[in-house]
């Protein structure tokens, strides 16, 4: 499991409890019966971190973390917005060229902080992501991994100026390794076709932030001439 990067053993344990008890009463609330996909609309009406708080996050964040941001809207099944981070890599960045442009080298490997930033709920998390660029004859392939959690220690001094912030804002940090076990025991949720359509476990992150697997590999291949 992934962590704040923290050095105390004993104040990650008991922020982990916290985060356990608020996880657990956020799913409660918003879930009264306990079903997946069934959300109370009363519950979460503005509850959530607005496009607007989004966006200002993502400015402060460049300064804050020295480093190249992009706010991002979630996909039509997610309950969240994005903040990328790049962390490794140089611009024009492999999440400017997956929505056009062409590469200025053959060969590309980016490590980004994502932060997820919830509509139900004044919480976010933050997750890796790998992007990797190659040319497939005429073509350019983009490929994204993401990972459940930040392992890459390369990453961890950014990863806790970015818990600070989300901090400092007023949000609650959840950690997104402890999100990503299995479907919490408390409250019992029922999940009834969350596997059949996604193809993983549930867990609590589908319930407040995305319901996608947080491992998973996409690709995007994008016709263009290659470099010479």
């Amino acid at each position: 499991m992934s962590d704040c990067g923290c050095k105390s053993a004993l104040a990650c344990g008991g922020r982990k409890s916290e985060q356990a008890a608020l996880i657990s009463e956020a799913i409660t609330r918003l879930y009264p019966t306990l079903r997946w996909g069934d959300i109370d609309d009363a519950a979460r009406y503005r509850a959530g971190v607005s496009h607007a708080l989004g966006q200002k996050l993502a400015r402060v964040a460049a300064d804050a973390l020295q480093a190249r941001t992009w706010f991002r809207e979630g996909a039509e099944d997610e309950l969240c917005d994005y903040i990328w981070v790049l962390c490794v890599g140089r611009e024009p960045a492999l999440l400017d060229l997956r929505e056009g442009g062409v590469p200025e080298a053959d060969r590309i490997d980016e490590s980004y902080l994502r932060i997820a930033l919830s509509s139900l709920l004044m919480a976010a998390t933050v997750q890796e992501v790998q992007m990797h660029l190659r040319w497939r004859g005429d073509s350019f392939e983009i490929r994204e991994q993401t990972r459940d959690g930040v392992y890459d220690p390369v990453l961890l001094k950014r990863l806790q100026r970015a818990v600070e912030l989300v901090r400092r804002a007023g949000l609650a940090y959840f950690d997104f390794g402890m999100l990503c076990e299995d479907a919490p025991r408390e409250p019992l949720v029922d999940f009834a076709g969350y596997t059949e359509q996604y193809g993983a476990a549930p867990t609590a992150c589908a319930l407040l932030f995305s319901p996608r697997p947080p491992i998973t590999t996409s690709t995007v291949l994008v016709s263009s001439v290659s470099p010479s």
